[in-house]
C-alpha cells in the first residue's frame, strides 16, 4: 500500500483531487492498519508516561459501580439508528438466546468480540503481551469484569437491533456493515484505526484525552452527524440523534447525582454538562471544576500524595493511597466507595456521592452556568 501511495503520480492525483490533508489521513489509515502502535514513541519519558496512563485507568476503573452503569446511556446512540421497535426486537433476543445472540453478533464484527474496557489496556495487549496476561489474571478479570460485560452486552445487543433494521432491505452482508458501521462512529472503540488522530499522535496529548473515547464520539455527533443530517433535510433522523446526546447527559446526570433531574434547570444543566465534557481536551476539565472538583490529572496526584505525606496533611492517607494506585496500577475508587459503605451503611455510596458545588473558578472570558444545590439521593433506600 506504501508503494502505491508514495507513487509521485497517485499522490498529486489524490492532492489535486481531494486535498493534501485527505492523502494525509489516507497514509494514516494505512499505517493504523498495519501496525496499530505506528504512533508508538520509544523514548524513556514517554515510555513511563504510557505505563502510568495504563496504571491510572486501572486504579480508577476497577470495582467502579458508576463507570458500569455510565455504559448504558450509549443506549440512546442505537436506538437513534434502530428506532425502538428494532431496539426492543434485540432485547427480546437477548433475554431468549444471549449465548447464541453473542455468537451471531461477534461472527460478524472483530471490534466486539476483541474489545477492552479502556485504551490503555488495549496498548497492554499489543505492546507488553506478558503484562497484558497477568493483568487479565489479577485485575482484568476481577476489578474490570463489570465494565466488560455491560459493555459487550450495550453493543452486542445495539448491533442486532441496527442489523434487523436492515437486514431484508440490505441482506445479511450489508446489514452487518451498516451495524459495523454504527458502532465504530457511535461507541467507544479502542483499535487504532478507530481512533480520532488526536489520540494517536502525541503521548502527552493522550493525558488530556484520556477516557475520553465515548466523548469524542459525541462531540463528532453534535458539532457533524447532526448538521449533516440537518443540512441534507434528514430532519428526522438529526431529531433522533439530537435526542440520543440529550437523553445520554441526563442519564449520566441522573448516575452522577444519584438522583433524577426534578427541574427543566435541572433537565438543562444535564444535557449542557454532557455537551461540555465532549470538547475535546478541556471538556472534561471545565465540568470537573464546575462541580466543584479540581483540574488536575493523575500524574499530579502522584506529586500531591507525596507532598501530602511529607508535610503531614489530614488527607496523607488517601493521597498517598491514591498516588501509590496510580503509581503502581492498584484499584481506587472502587475500594475507596466500599470503605466509606462500611463506615457509613449507605449502600448508595457504592456509585459515588453527589458532587460538591463549591464555587468554581474558571479562565476569564467563559461564560457562568448556574447550577442547583445537590439534593440527598432518593432512588436508593438507605441514602443519607
Amino acid at each position: 500500500m506504501h508503494k502505491i501511495e508514495n507513487n509521485k503520480d497517485f499522490r498529486e492525483a489524490v492532492i489535486q483531487k481531494f486535498s493534501k490533508t485527505f492523502y494525509d489521513a489516507v497514509i494514516n489509515f494505512t499505517n493504523s492498519v498495519a501496525n496499530p502502535e505506528f504512533y508508538k514513541t520509544f523514548n524513556m519519558a514517554e515510555a513511563v508516561s504510557r505505563e502510568i496512563r495504563g496504571n491510572a485507568a486501572i486504579a480508577y476503573l476497577s470495582f467502579n459501580a458508576s463507570v458500569i452503569l455510565k455504559q448504558v446511556p450509549s443506549i440512546a446512540f442505537y436506538i437513534a439508528e434502530a428506532n425502538p421497535y428494532y431496539f426492543t426486537r434485540a432485547v427480546m433476543e437477548a433475554i431468549a438466546s444471549p449465548l447464541q445472540l453473542k455468537q451471531f453478533v461477534e461472527s460478524r464484527d472483530i471490534r466486539i468480540k476483541e474489545s477492552s474496557v479502556e485504551r490503555e489496556i488495549e496498548e497492554f495487549k499489543r505492546t507488553s503481551p506478558e503484562l497484558h496476561r497477568r493483568l487479565r489474571s489479577s485485575v482484568g478479570q476481577k476489578g474490570m469484569l463489570g465494565i466488560v460485560i455491560m459493555d459487550k452486552v450495550v453493543k452486542t445487543v445495539g448491533w442486532k437491533a441496527v442489523y434487523n433494521r436492515n437486514i431484508a432491505e440490505m441482506g445479511d452482508a450489508e446489514a452487518s456493515k451498516q451495524a459495523r458501521n454504527v458502532t465504530g462512529r457511535q461507541q467507544p472503540s479502542f483499535i487504532a484505526r478507530d481512533l480520532s488522530m488526536m489520540f494517536k499522535t502525541n503521548e502527552f496529548l493522550n493525558w488530556f484525552t484520556q477516557f475520553g473515547n465515548q466523548l469524542n464520539k459525541i462531540y463528532n455527533t453534535i458539532t457533524h452527524d447532526i448538521p449533516m443530517e440537518a443540512k441534507n433535510k434528514h430532519f428526522i433522523r438529526a431529531f433522533s440523534k439530537l435526542t440520543a446526546v440529550a437523553l445520554a447527559g441526563i442519564a449520566i446526570w441522573t448516575i452522577t447525582n444519584r438522583r433524577s433531574p426534578e427541574s427543566p434547570e435541572e433537565v438543562a444543566q444535564a444535557v449542557g454538562e454532557n455537551a461540555l465534557s465532549a470538547v475535546p481536551g478541556i471538556g472534561r476539565a471545565l465540568v470537573s471544576m464546575l462541580r466543584g472538583y479540581g483540574a488536575s490529572f493523575p500524574p499530579a496526584k502522584i506529586g500531591e500524595g507525596i507532598v501530602a505525606l511529607v508535610k503531614g496533611q489530614k488527607r496523607k492517607r488517601d493521597a498517598a493511597w491514591e498516588a501509590f494506585s496510580i503509581a503502581f496500577g492498584a484499584p481506587y475508587t472502587g475500594p475507596k466507595r466500599i470503605l466509606k459503605i462500611a463506615q457509613t451503611g449507605d449502600i448508595s455510596h457504592i456509585i459515588g456521592g453527589p458532587p460538591r458545588r463549591k464555587k468554581a473558578t474558571l479562565p476569564k472570558g467563559l461564560p457562568s452556568l448556574k447550577f442547583t444545590r445537590p439534593r440527598p439521593p432518593t432512588l436508593i433506600k438507605g441514602g443519607r
